[in-house]
């Protein structure tokens, strides 16, 4: 699925990334195929509760979108702002996603544990986001111009100067 514009994915799902029996969300890759075992109920070294099925940021994504926005507007630097996206695809980039975010909330189960001693999903509406989730996953166009390229670098170096002001801000 191709597209000409940034994205910072806001969540992950678990899956199912298979076939579309039963879930015609499940897509296939390029040779027609679809990943075993259907999702990643191994994130994490299985640590990730069963019923967790979908793993928010703990990045404000929709504010690093806006404040480079604001950036936007006031420099003549050649970066484009990207957009808050809540599909990863349902494959390959939405698997590697929710196995990051998994790893960075449940790496450390003592530090879990004591932040979190009763276990609720992350999907959980009421839930407060773990502020531990490090992971961000950026969709870059699939455009391979010279121009483009040198795009990509400045915006993504955009990104992560965002990302990191956002983290060190109280």
């Amino acid at each position: 699925m191709p597209f000409d514009y940034y994205r910072i994915e806001e969540r992950a799902r678990k899956g199912s990334y298979g076939p579309p029996e039963g879930n015609p969300n499940g897509r296939a890759d390029v040779d027609g195929k679809y990943p075993e075992n259907n999702e990643a109920g191994r994130a994490a070294k299985g640590k990730v509760p069963k019923e967790v099925t979908e793993i928010l940021s703990g990045l404000d994504v929709e504010g690093i979108c806006k404040d480079l926005e604001k950036a936007k507007k006031g420099s003549t630097d050649n970066f484009e702002v990207p957009r808050v996206s809540t599909d990863a695809g349902l494959y390959l980039c939405e698997f590697i996603y929710y196995n990051s975010l998994a790893e960075s909330i449940y790496d450390d189960e003592a530090k879990y544990e004591s932040e979190y001693p009763e276990p609720r999903p992350v999907t959980d509406p009421t839930a407060e986001t773990p502020l531990s989730s490090r992971a961000v996953f950026i969709h870059v166009p699939s455009i391979m111009t010279d121009e483009w390229l040198e795009k990509s670098k400045e915006t993504v170096k955009r990104i992560i100067g965002a990302i990191a002001v956002q983290r060190l801000s109280p």
